[in-house]
Protein backbone atom coordinates (compact mmCIF):
# COMPACT_ATOMS: atom_id res chain seq x y z
CA UNK A 1 0.00 0.00 0.00
CA UNK A 2 1.24 3.51 -0.79
CA UNK A 3 3.07 5.05 2.18
CA UNK A 4 1.25 8.36 1.73
CA UNK A 5 -2.10 6.59 1.91
CA UNK A 6 -0.98 4.65 4.96
CA UNK A 7 0.15 7.84 6.68
CA UNK A 8 -3.21 9.46 5.84
CA UNK A 9 -5.12 6.51 7.26
CA UNK A 10 -3.01 6.59 10.40
CA UNK A 11 -3.61 10.31 10.87
CA UNK A 12 -7.34 9.79 10.43
CA UNK A 13 -7.34 6.98 12.94
CA UNK A 14 -5.47 9.14 15.43
CA UNK A 15 -7.98 11.95 14.96
CA UNK A 16 -10.89 9.60 15.57
CA UNK A 17 -9.12 8.15 18.61
CA UNK A 18 -8.46 11.63 19.99
CA UNK A 19 -12.11 12.54 19.59
CA UNK A 20 -13.22 9.28 21.18
CA UNK A 21 -10.91 9.73 24.14
CA UNK A 22 -12.06 13.32 24.62
CA UNK A 23 -8.81 15.10 23.70
CA UNK A 24 -10.36 17.52 21.20
CA UNK A 25 -12.42 20.49 22.34
CA UNK A 26 -16.10 20.01 21.62
CA UNK A 27 -18.60 22.68 20.60
CA UNK A 28 -22.30 22.39 21.39
CA UNK A 29 -24.57 24.75 19.47
CA UNK A 30 -27.73 26.40 20.81
CA UNK A 31 -30.04 28.59 18.74
CA UNK A 32 -33.12 30.08 20.41
CA UNK A 33 -34.98 30.64 17.15
CA UNK A 34 -34.14 27.66 14.91
CA UNK A 35 -33.05 25.09 17.48
CA UNK A 36 -34.87 22.13 18.98
CA UNK A 37 -34.06 20.36 22.24
CA UNK A 38 -34.64 17.08 20.43
CA UNK A 39 -31.68 17.79 18.15
CA UNK A 40 -28.11 16.61 18.76
CA UNK A 41 -26.54 20.03 19.44
CA UNK A 42 -24.49 20.10 16.24
CA UNK A 43 -24.08 23.20 14.07
CA UNK A 44 -26.72 21.89 11.67
CA UNK A 45 -29.08 20.70 14.41
CA UNK A 46 -28.64 23.02 17.41
CA UNK A 47 -30.44 22.76 20.71
CA UNK A 48 -33.05 25.41 21.54
CA UNK A 49 -32.28 26.03 25.23
CA UNK A 50 -29.23 26.62 27.37
CA UNK A 51 -30.60 24.15 29.92
CA UNK A 52 -30.53 21.39 27.29
CA UNK A 53 -26.92 22.25 26.45
CA UNK A 54 -26.02 22.15 30.15
CA UNK A 55 -27.59 18.70 30.44
CA UNK A 56 -25.56 17.52 27.44
CA UNK A 57 -22.38 18.68 29.19
CA UNK A 58 -23.45 16.83 32.33
CA UNK A 59 -23.94 13.68 30.29
CA UNK A 60 -20.38 13.96 28.96
CA UNK A 61 -19.00 14.31 32.47
CA UNK A 62 -21.07 11.44 33.83
CA UNK A 63 -19.85 9.21 31.00
CA UNK A 64 -16.22 10.17 31.62
CA UNK A 65 -16.06 11.68 28.13
CA UNK A 66 -15.49 15.35 28.97
CA UNK A 67 -12.90 16.60 26.43
CA UNK A 68 -9.37 17.30 27.65
CA UNK A 69 -9.60 20.80 26.16
CA UNK A 70 -13.08 21.53 27.45
CA UNK A 71 -16.47 22.27 25.97
CA UNK A 72 -17.78 25.39 24.25
CA UNK A 73 -21.50 26.11 24.27
CA UNK A 74 -22.11 28.58 21.44
CA UNK A 75 -25.41 30.43 21.88
CA UNK A 76 -27.27 32.43 19.25
CA UNK A 77 -30.52 34.38 19.34
CA UNK A 78 -32.76 35.75 22.07
CA UNK A 79 -33.43 33.50 25.07
CA UNK A 80 -36.36 34.25 27.39
CA UNK A 81 -35.71 32.88 30.87
CA UNK A 82 -38.88 34.38 32.34
CA UNK A 83 -40.23 30.98 33.34
CA UNK A 84 -36.96 29.40 34.52
CA UNK A 85 -33.36 30.49 35.02
CA UNK A 86 -30.14 28.61 34.25
CA UNK A 87 -28.32 27.02 37.21
CA UNK A 88 -24.77 25.66 37.05
CA UNK A 89 -23.71 23.78 40.18
CA UNK A 90 -20.96 21.44 41.36
CA UNK A 91 -21.77 18.81 38.73
CA UNK A 92 -21.33 21.37 35.95
CA UNK A 93 -18.34 23.43 34.91
CA UNK A 94 -15.03 22.37 33.43
CA UNK A 95 -12.62 19.70 34.62
CA UNK A 96 -9.62 22.02 35.03
CA UNK A 97 -7.97 25.24 33.91
CA UNK A 98 -7.08 23.71 30.54
CA UNK A 99 -10.52 22.15 30.11
CA UNK A 100 -13.10 24.82 30.95
CA UNK A 101 -16.78 25.07 30.16
CA UNK A 102 -17.20 28.15 27.96
CA UNK A 103 -20.63 29.61 27.23
CA UNK A 104 -20.19 32.24 24.55
CA UNK A 105 -22.22 34.26 22.09
CA UNK A 106 -22.23 33.18 18.47
CA UNK A 107 -21.37 35.49 15.59
CA UNK A 108 -24.89 36.93 15.54
CA UNK A 109 -24.95 37.55 19.30
CA UNK A 110 -26.95 36.09 22.17
CA UNK A 111 -29.35 37.92 24.49
CA UNK A 112 -30.76 36.51 27.73
CA UNK A 113 -33.86 38.19 29.13
CA UNK A 114 -36.01 37.62 32.19
CA UNK A 115 -39.25 38.93 30.81
CA UNK A 116 -42.08 38.63 28.33
CA UNK A 117 -42.14 40.67 25.13
CA UNK A 118 -45.63 42.18 24.85
CA UNK A 119 -46.79 42.46 21.21
CA UNK A 120 -48.14 45.88 20.30
CA UNK A 121 -51.23 44.25 18.81
CA UNK A 122 -52.18 42.93 22.25
CA UNK A 123 -52.72 46.38 23.77
CA UNK A 124 -56.28 47.68 23.73
CA UNK A 125 -58.07 50.81 24.82
CA UNK A 126 -59.70 50.84 28.24
CA UNK A 127 -63.45 50.74 27.74
CA UNK A 128 -65.07 49.30 30.88
CA UNK A 129 -66.75 51.96 32.97
CA UNK A 130 -65.40 50.92 36.38
CA UNK A 131 -61.75 51.02 35.32
CA UNK A 132 -62.18 54.31 33.47
CA UNK A 133 -63.78 55.86 36.56
CA UNK A 134 -60.70 54.98 38.62
CA UNK A 135 -58.28 56.45 36.09
CA UNK A 136 -57.52 60.19 36.22
CA UNK A 137 -59.85 61.86 33.74
CA UNK A 138 -57.04 63.33 31.63
CA UNK A 139 -55.45 59.90 31.20
CA UNK A 140 -58.52 57.80 30.37
CA UNK A 141 -58.16 58.00 26.59
CA UNK A 142 -54.39 57.44 26.67
CA UNK A 143 -53.99 54.42 28.94
CA UNK A 144 -54.03 51.01 27.23
CA UNK A 145 -54.47 47.52 28.69
CA UNK A 146 -52.76 44.17 28.02
CA UNK A 147 -53.93 40.70 29.08
CA UNK A 148 -50.79 39.17 30.62
CA UNK A 149 -52.28 35.68 30.65
CA UNK A 150 -52.04 35.77 26.85
CA UNK A 151 -48.22 35.58 27.03
CA UNK A 152 -48.21 32.81 29.61
CA UNK A 153 -47.82 34.78 32.83
CA UNK A 154 -48.95 32.56 35.70
CA UNK A 155 -51.30 33.68 38.46
CA UNK A 156 -49.75 36.39 40.64
CA UNK A 157 -49.58 36.02 44.40
CA UNK A 158 -50.56 38.95 46.59
CA UNK A 159 -47.74 41.21 47.69
CA UNK A 160 -46.80 40.93 51.39
CA UNK A 161 -47.82 43.53 53.96
CA UNK A 162 -44.21 44.71 54.22
CA UNK A 163 -40.97 44.23 52.32
CA UNK A 164 -37.72 45.97 51.43
CA UNK A 165 -36.58 46.81 47.93
CA UNK A 166 -38.54 46.09 44.75
CA UNK A 167 -38.01 43.03 42.56
CA UNK A 168 -41.56 42.01 41.79
CA UNK A 169 -41.83 43.09 38.15
CA UNK A 170 -40.91 46.03 35.96
CA UNK A 171 -41.99 47.40 32.59
CA UNK A 172 -39.51 48.50 29.93
CA UNK A 173 -40.41 50.32 26.74
CA UNK A 174 -38.03 51.31 23.98
CA UNK A 175 -35.16 50.00 26.09
CA UNK A 176 -35.97 52.29 29.03
CA UNK A 177 -37.44 51.53 32.45
CA UNK A 178 -40.96 52.81 32.98
CA UNK A 179 -42.33 53.92 36.36
CA UNK A 180 -44.88 52.14 38.52
CA UNK A 181 -47.83 54.53 39.07
CA UNK A 182 -47.26 56.49 42.26
CA UNK A 183 -48.07 59.56 44.34
CA UNK A 184 -46.50 62.02 44.30
CA UNK A 185 -45.15 61.63 40.78
CA UNK A 186 -41.64 62.55 41.92
CA UNK A 187 -39.83 62.79 45.22
CA UNK A 188 -41.53 62.33 48.58
CA UNK A 189 -44.40 63.64 50.65
CA UNK A 190 -44.09 64.22 54.39
CA UNK A 191 -46.13 62.94 57.31
CA UNK A 192 -48.09 65.85 58.81
CA UNK A 193 -48.63 64.38 62.28
CA UNK A 194 -48.07 60.94 63.78
CA UNK A 195 -51.21 59.74 65.56
CA UNK A 196 -50.05 56.30 66.72
CA UNK A 197 -46.48 55.07 66.25
CA UNK A 198 -47.52 51.42 66.57
CA UNK A 199 -44.74 50.58 69.05
CA UNK A 200 -44.77 48.72 72.35
CA UNK A 201 -44.21 50.81 75.51
CA UNK A 202 -40.59 50.59 76.70
CA UNK A 203 -38.50 51.79 79.61
CA UNK A 204 -36.31 54.39 77.92
CA UNK A 205 -34.19 54.83 81.04
CA UNK A 206 -32.68 51.42 80.33
CA UNK A 207 -31.86 52.31 76.74
CA UNK A 208 -34.38 49.80 75.42
CA UNK A 209 -35.23 50.28 71.76
CA UNK A 210 -38.79 50.72 70.57
CA UNK A 211 -40.10 48.13 68.14
CA UNK A 212 -43.30 48.09 66.14
CA UNK A 213 -46.00 45.58 67.07
CA UNK A 214 -48.95 46.94 65.06
CA UNK A 215 -49.64 49.23 62.14
CA UNK A 216 -49.05 52.92 62.71
CA UNK A 217 -51.42 55.81 62.00
CA UNK A 218 -50.50 59.24 60.68
CA UNK A 219 -52.10 62.32 59.16
CA UNK A 220 -51.47 63.03 55.48
CA UNK A 221 -51.59 66.23 53.43
CA UNK A 222 -53.79 66.89 50.40
CA UNK A 223 -56.89 65.20 49.01
CA UNK A 224 -55.43 62.55 46.68
CA UNK A 225 -56.08 59.58 49.04
CA UNK A 226 -59.83 60.21 48.89
CA UNK A 227 -59.84 58.60 45.41
CA UNK A 228 -57.80 55.50 46.25
CA UNK A 229 -59.25 51.97 46.47
CA UNK A 230 -57.61 50.40 49.50
CA UNK A 231 -59.27 47.04 48.76
CA UNK A 232 -57.25 46.80 45.53
CA UNK A 233 -53.95 46.91 47.41
CA UNK A 234 -51.83 50.03 47.93
CA UNK A 235 -48.28 50.20 49.29
CA UNK A 236 -46.12 52.98 50.74
CA UNK A 237 -42.34 53.18 50.72
CA UNK A 238 -40.87 55.43 53.37
CA UNK A 239 -38.21 56.31 55.88
CA UNK A 240 -40.65 55.81 58.72
CA UNK A 241 -38.37 56.28 61.72
CA UNK A 242 -34.67 56.33 60.79
CA UNK A 243 -32.98 57.74 57.69
CA UNK A 244 -31.11 54.46 57.20
CA UNK A 245 -34.15 52.16 57.32
CA UNK A 246 -36.68 52.53 54.52
CA UNK A 247 -39.35 49.89 54.16
CA UNK A 248 -42.50 49.28 52.13
CA UNK A 249 -45.77 48.94 54.05
CA UNK A 250 -49.23 48.05 52.80
CA UNK A 251 -52.01 50.52 53.60
CA UNK A 252 -54.65 49.00 55.86
CA UNK A 253 -57.18 51.84 56.02
CA UNK A 254 -57.72 55.45 54.99
CA UNK A 255 -59.96 57.76 57.03
CA UNK A 256 -60.69 60.56 54.58
CA UNK A 257 -62.67 62.57 57.15
CA UNK A 258 -59.66 62.74 59.49
CA UNK A 259 -57.10 62.55 56.66
CA UNK A 260 -55.40 59.62 58.32
CA UNK A 261 -53.68 56.52 56.95
CA UNK A 262 -53.19 53.36 59.01
CA UNK A 263 -50.65 50.85 57.78
CA UNK A 264 -51.36 47.13 57.59
CA UNK A 265 -47.64 46.44 57.53
CA UNK A 266 -45.72 46.82 60.79
CA UNK A 267 -42.51 48.83 60.57
CA UNK A 268 -39.65 47.44 62.63
CA UNK A 269 -39.09 50.70 64.52
CA UNK A 270 -42.58 52.19 64.41
CA UNK A 271 -43.89 55.23 62.55
CA UNK A 272 -42.36 58.62 63.35
CA UNK A 273 -39.37 59.90 65.29
CA UNK A 274 -38.31 57.93 68.34
CA UNK A 275 -36.54 60.60 70.41
CA UNK A 276 -36.39 64.35 71.06
CA UNK A 277 -33.14 64.76 69.16
CA UNK A 278 -34.56 62.91 66.19
CA UNK A 279 -36.64 65.69 64.62
CA UNK A 280 -36.40 65.21 60.83
CA UNK A 281 -39.70 65.01 59.01
CA UNK A 282 -40.63 61.45 58.02
CA UNK A 283 -41.09 61.04 54.26
CA UNK A 284 -42.80 58.49 52.03
CA UNK A 285 -44.43 57.91 48.67
CA UNK A 286 -47.36 55.69 47.68
CA UNK A 287 -47.35 53.30 44.71
CA UNK A 288 -49.34 50.60 42.92
CA UNK A 289 -52.23 52.96 42.26
CA UNK A 290 -54.43 52.83 39.18
CA UNK A 291 -55.92 56.13 40.39
CA UNK A 292 -52.49 57.80 40.02
CA UNK A 293 -51.69 56.47 36.54
CA UNK A 294 -51.56 59.99 35.14
CA UNK A 295 -48.17 60.45 33.45
CA UNK A 296 -46.71 59.06 30.20
CA UNK A 297 -44.40 56.16 31.01
CA UNK A 298 -46.32 54.98 34.08
CA UNK A 299 -47.87 51.53 34.53
CA UNK A 300 -49.98 49.49 36.93
CA UNK A 301 -50.76 45.76 37.12
CA UNK A 302 -54.11 44.41 38.29
CA UNK A 303 -52.61 41.33 39.94
CA UNK A 304 -55.92 39.55 40.48
CA UNK A 305 -56.91 39.68 36.81
CA UNK A 306 -53.36 39.77 35.35
CA UNK A 307 -53.92 42.93 33.34
CA UNK A 308 -51.24 45.56 32.67
CA UNK A 309 -52.38 49.17 32.35
CA UNK A 310 -49.84 51.35 30.59
CA UNK A 311 -49.64 55.04 29.67
CA UNK A 312 -47.24 54.82 26.70
CA UNK A 313 -44.66 57.59 26.34
CA UNK A 314 -44.95 59.64 23.15
CA UNK A 315 -48.43 58.18 22.67
CA UNK A 316 -47.23 54.95 21.04
CA UNK A 317 -46.66 51.42 22.32
CA UNK A 318 -43.05 50.59 21.46
CA UNK A 319 -41.05 47.45 22.25
CA UNK A 320 -42.67 46.74 25.63
CA UNK A 321 -41.18 44.05 27.89
CA UNK A 322 -42.51 42.93 31.27
CA UNK A 323 -39.60 41.72 33.42
CA UNK A 324 -40.63 39.07 35.96
CA UNK A 325 -37.70 36.68 36.64
CA UNK A 326 -36.62 37.19 40.26
CA UNK A 327 -33.76 34.69 40.18
CA UNK A 328 -30.39 35.40 38.53
CA UNK A 329 -30.61 34.64 34.81
CA UNK A 330 -27.46 32.55 35.20
CA UNK A 331 -26.76 31.32 38.72
CA UNK A 332 -23.49 29.52 39.44
CA UNK A 333 -23.22 27.72 42.78
CA UNK A 334 -20.02 25.92 43.83
CA UNK A 335 -18.97 25.25 40.27
CA UNK A 336 -15.50 25.74 38.77
CA UNK A 337 -13.64 26.52 35.55
CA UNK A 338 -16.46 28.34 33.76
CA UNK A 339 -16.25 31.25 31.34
CA UNK A 340 -19.13 33.37 30.06
CA UNK A 341 -18.11 35.37 27.00
CA UNK A 342 -19.86 38.06 24.97
CA UNK A 343 -23.39 37.42 26.26
CA UNK A 344 -25.95 40.20 26.67
CA UNK A 345 -28.42 40.33 29.57
CA UNK A 346 -31.45 42.60 29.84
CA UNK A 347 -34.92 43.07 31.29
CA UNK A 348 -34.99 41.03 34.47
CA UNK A 349 -35.98 41.77 38.05
CA UNK A 350 -33.26 39.55 39.51
CA UNK A 351 -29.52 39.76 38.89
CA UNK A 352 -28.11 38.99 35.47
CA UNK A 353 -25.38 36.69 36.85
CA UNK A 354 -24.71 35.38 40.34
CA UNK A 355 -21.45 33.57 41.19
CA UNK A 356 -21.68 31.91 44.61
CA UNK A 357 -18.84 29.97 46.21
CA UNK A 358 -17.21 29.16 42.86
CA UNK A 359 -13.60 28.86 41.69
CA UNK A 360 -11.95 30.13 38.53
CA UNK A 361 -15.00 31.72 36.92
CA UNK A 362 -14.43 34.45 34.33
CA UNK A 363 -17.15 36.79 33.06
CA UNK A 364 -15.67 38.37 29.95
CA UNK A 365 -17.16 40.97 27.64
CA UNK A 366 -20.67 40.73 29.08
CA UNK A 367 -23.28 43.45 28.63
CA UNK A 368 -25.89 43.90 31.36
CA UNK A 369 -28.61 46.53 31.03
CA UNK A 370 -31.98 47.38 32.57
CA UNK A 371 -32.31 45.00 35.50
CA UNK A 372 -34.39 45.84 38.55
CA UNK A 373 -31.91 44.86 41.27
CA UNK A 374 -28.11 44.43 41.07
CA UNK A 375 -26.35 43.58 37.83
CA UNK A 376 -23.72 40.97 38.75
CA UNK A 377 -22.79 39.44 42.10
CA UNK A 378 -19.66 37.47 43.05
CA UNK A 379 -19.55 36.08 46.59
CA UNK A 380 -17.30 33.53 48.27
CA UNK A 381 -15.03 31.13 46.44
CA UNK A 382 -11.72 31.98 44.79
CA UNK A 383 -10.34 33.57 41.63
CA UNK A 384 -13.60 34.74 40.08
CA UNK A 385 -14.25 38.04 38.38
CA UNK A 386 -15.15 40.29 35.48
CA UNK A 387 -13.09 41.58 32.59
CA UNK A 388 -14.22 43.98 29.87
CA UNK A 389 -17.88 44.03 30.92
CA UNK A 390 -20.41 46.87 30.74
CA UNK A 391 -23.17 47.07 33.36
CA UNK A 392 -25.67 49.93 33.46
CA UNK A 393 -29.28 50.91 34.04
CA UNK A 394 -29.55 48.84 37.22
CA UNK A 395 -32.12 49.35 39.94
CA UNK A 396 -29.44 48.66 42.54
CA UNK A 397 -25.66 48.23 42.33
CA UNK A 398 -23.87 47.41 39.08
CA UNK A 399 -21.48 44.85 40.59
CA UNK A 400 -20.94 43.45 44.08
CA UNK A 401 -17.86 41.38 44.97
CA UNK A 402 -17.11 39.79 48.33
CA UNK A 403 -14.90 36.99 49.60
CA UNK A 404 -11.81 36.05 51.52
CA UNK A 405 -11.35 34.63 55.00
CA UNK A 406 -12.01 37.11 57.79
CA UNK A 407 -10.23 35.14 60.53
CA UNK A 408 -6.99 34.60 58.61
CA UNK A 409 -7.29 37.60 56.27
CA UNK A 410 -6.57 35.26 53.36
CA UNK A 411 -7.49 36.85 50.04
CA UNK A 412 -9.98 35.43 47.57
CA UNK A 413 -8.34 36.56 44.35
CA UNK A 414 -11.54 38.04 42.92
CA UNK A 415 -11.19 40.87 40.41
CA UNK A 416 -13.00 43.48 38.30
CA UNK A 417 -10.86 44.81 35.44
CA UNK A 418 -11.45 47.03 32.40
CA UNK A 419 -15.19 47.31 33.06
CA UNK A 420 -17.58 50.20 32.38
CA UNK A 421 -20.08 50.49 35.24
CA UNK A 422 -22.53 53.38 35.09
CA UNK A 423 -26.10 54.61 35.67
CA UNK A 424 -26.92 52.52 38.75
CA UNK A 425 -29.19 52.96 41.78
CA UNK A 426 -32.32 53.66 39.77
CA UNK A 427 -34.59 52.18 42.48
CA UNK A 428 -32.44 51.38 45.51
CA UNK A 429 -29.50 53.40 46.83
Amino acid sequence: MDKVVMRGMAAGALAVFAAMTGRAQRTIYVDAQRGNDGHDGSAGKPFASLARARDAVRALKNAGAFPDKGVVVEASGSFSLAAGHLVLDAQDGGSGAAAPLVIRAGAGGAVLTGGYALPSAGFRKVTDAETRSRLPEAARDHVVAFDLASVGLAALAALPDKFSGWREMEVFSGGKAMRLARWPNAGWTEIVTVIDRGVKPVDKTTGEWEHGYKGGTFEYAGDAPSRWRVDKGIWMNGFWCHDWANETLKIGAIDTAKRQITSAGIHSYGIGNSSKWHTAKRRYYVFNLLEELDTPGEWYVDRENRVLYFYPPDGAVNDVVLAVQKQPLIQMVKTAHVRLEGLRFAHSTGRAVSVEGCENVLLKGLSVAQVTTDGISVSGGRNCGLDGCEVYGTGGTCVTVSGGERKTLAGCGHFVTNCHLHHSGRLQR
